[in-house]
Order: C-alpha cells, then structure tokens, then sequence
C-alpha cells in the first residue's frame, strides 16, 4: 500500500542520508499513478528531511491533456497546487508542458531530466528543451529505463540530445556540443541536487 510504502521510504532515508555514495530521493511516479494525498505526502517527506523528490511530468501528450480535461488544469500547476515544488523536484521528460509551466519549475528550482531516445521509442514527442535552457531552466540528459530505450548509453543521449534539438527548431546551431555535454555532465549534477558533490 500507499502508506506502507512511504513508511518504507521514511526508513530508507533514515538509514542512508548522509552516506558518501547513496543518495535516496522520494520517487511518487506521477500525478496519474497518485492521489493528491500521496503527492502532498511524498513532498512533506521530501521537506523533511531535505532530499530530492522524483517524479515524472508531462511524458506524453494524452498527459497533458488529461490533466486539461479531467483536472482543469495542465499538470505543473497542478503538482504546485499538491506542494510538489516544496521539494528540490527532478522531472523526468517534461516533453509536454508550455512556456508558463516552465517558468513555474525554474522559479521553484526544478530541473527537467531529457530522454531523447525514450521519446523516440514511445512516441512521446520532442522536448522544448531549447526553450527551456532560453528560459533559463536547468536540465539534465537521462536514459530512462532499458525497457523504455533499449540500452542507458550516456553517449548517445548525448548526440541524440543535440540532433533533435536542431531538428526540432530548424536550426543546425542549436543545442550545441558544449551544451549537450553539460547537460549530461553539471548540469545533470545540478538536477540531480548534488551539484555540490560531483
């Protein structure tokens, strides 16, 4: 159950905060896979005892417009009006959200996590990534899981990251090396919240 497993989480915390090569994070799957108690649970935990919360947004586009229709809003300001970004928040994909979803993140201190090759194997879409990095959000390269993407090789996250951003705009400029490899590498720190670690 629900309130078994964060009793879990609680203790997993207890036991591993502070080691040098374990960091736990609150990990609440989604909106969809929750309640809002759950959510507004898994975020006072996270607050608690100060370590990052985990959670996927937006992956697709049936998503977002779920959360249109069915909660009459789209899905970050939902997640705020849960207290979600009262944690230090790592959202996965983020492929579906608007400009105002993501100035709501940045301000909260979220980072967005992009999976190119996830994205592509699902048919999930394109993550605005240029966008967000415009807007000045931070966001990290993932692989998703091997069920979503086949392998978790960092490198082509890497390429793919930069190819759909010029891709996706139009412009062979756009999401330059540098910038890919920072993504995977502090930036991702940084959305990971260990910026200051690694």
């Amino acid at each position: 159950s629900y309130e078994d497993a964060l009793a879990y989480t609680r203790e997993f915390i207890k036991k591993w905060k502070g080691h040098p090569l374990i960091t736990p994070v609150i990990a609440p799957h989604a909106y969809y896979t929750n309640t809002e108690k759950s959510l507004e649970d898994a975020a006072a935990l996270a607050v608690e005892f100060d370590v990052p919360l985990h959670t996927h947004i937006s992956e697709t586009a049936q998503e977002a417009e779920n959360s249109r229709r069915d909660l009459g809003m789209p899905v970050v300001p939902f997640l705020k009006k849960h207290n979600i970004f009262t944690a230090k928040v790592i959202a996965a994909h983020c492929v579906h959200i608007d400009e105002g979803e993501m100035r709501t993140m940045i301000h909260a201190g979220a980072s967005a996590i992009h999976n190119p090759s996830s994205n592509l194997k699902l048919a999930s879409g394109i993550a605005p990534v240029n966008r967000m990095l415009e807007l000045g959000m931070n966001v990290g390269i993932g692989t998703d899981g091997t069920a979503s993407n086949n392998d978790l090789d960092m490198f082509e996250e890497i390429r793919l990251a930069s190819f759909i951003a010029k891709v996706s705009t139009g412009d062979p400029t756009a999401l330059p090396a540098r910038t890919a490899l920072l993504m995977a590498t502090r930036m991702g720190a940084q959305a990971l919240h260990m910026g200051h670690q690694v």
